[in-house]
């Protein structure tokens, strides 16, 4: 197992360095060098562990009202579930090691992959709801469903209000809203602690349906990268303007910044 390690984000179009961000693996968290979609390695997720998580929170991670974004990576499921946190990318509000659970204050971004819905294996997402609680968004059909032991693309963005999901580049028959657009905050500071990145699962201990599988190349970018169709990289991800975060998950964190 790896330990901690300082990911220094350097943003190639502004020519300014991003703050670097700590991180630490779970017990049962390892990187995998055979099974990897680019580089040397990906990360593998175990069922028995719950979080692969960002040790110091961090400002980049808020998504305030009206901001566009862009969350992506590339997914390799062994298996796939219907339970309701099967969560890959969590930002939350919440800055403590272990929340309560999902959503633990008031404002969250999940993404995560399920399976047993009406159309199939599916990319779903978890919103505030401004109550409290969250809001589920679906992003309907696509022309093939997420499948088992092979690498596929994710992304979810936010464009001038409107979320969209995309599977290996095509978008989901159904957008966020379904009509007009939401412009509420997503993700934001909670008193004085930043939002936390967890990839994997929720990071309450108590979940036991967790992600079984492989990620590679996570990107998040405080931009929308994608507003329609568009075909999955073909090689591993380079910073975009305004990338806060991009993790080539490599076996060496200390090379997890950008790519010349």
């Amino acid at each position: 197992m790896l330990g901690a390690g300082k990911l220094a984000l350097y943003n190639a179009n502004t020519l300014s360095l991003r703050d670097a961000k700590t991180v630490t693996l779970g017990s049962d968290h390892s990187y995998n060098t055979g099974t990897r979609k680019f580089g040397s390695a990906s990360l593998e997720n175990s069922l028995y562990d719950y979080k692969v998580t960002f040790t110091e929170a961090h400002t980049d991670f808020q998504i305030e009202s009206g901001d566009d974004f862009t969350v992506e990576f590339w997914v390799y499921p062994t298996a796939l579930n219907n339970d309701s946190r099967p969560l890959l990318i969590l930002m939350d509000d919440i800055g403590t090691t272990n929340p309560s659970g999902l959503g633990g204050g008031d404002f969250c971004l999940a993404v995560m992959v399920k399976s047993g819905g009406t159309n199939g294996n599916y990319i779903s997402c978890y919103i505030p709801d401004g109550s409290g609680s969250v809001t589920y968004v679906n992003f309907g059909t696509f022309s093939s469903t997420i499948q088992l032991n092979q690498w596929q693309h994710i992304a979810v963005c936010r464009s001038s209000g409107v979320m969209r999901g995309f599977y290996n580049g095509q978008a989901g028959s159904q957008t966020f809203p379904t009509s007009g657009t939401d412009n509420r905050t997503l993700v934001q500071t909670t008193g004085n602690t930043p939002p936390r990145l967890w990839i994997g699962s929720s990071p309450a201990s108590t979940e036991t349906n967790r992600f079984s599988g492989y990620i590679d190349d996570v990107r998040v970018t405080r931009s929308a990268l994608y507003t329609s169709g568009f075909t999955a990289p073909a090689s591993a991800q380079v910073n975009e303007t305004d990338t806060v975060l991009l993790l080539h998950l490599d076996s060496n964190t200390t090379d997890d910044n950008t790519s010349s």
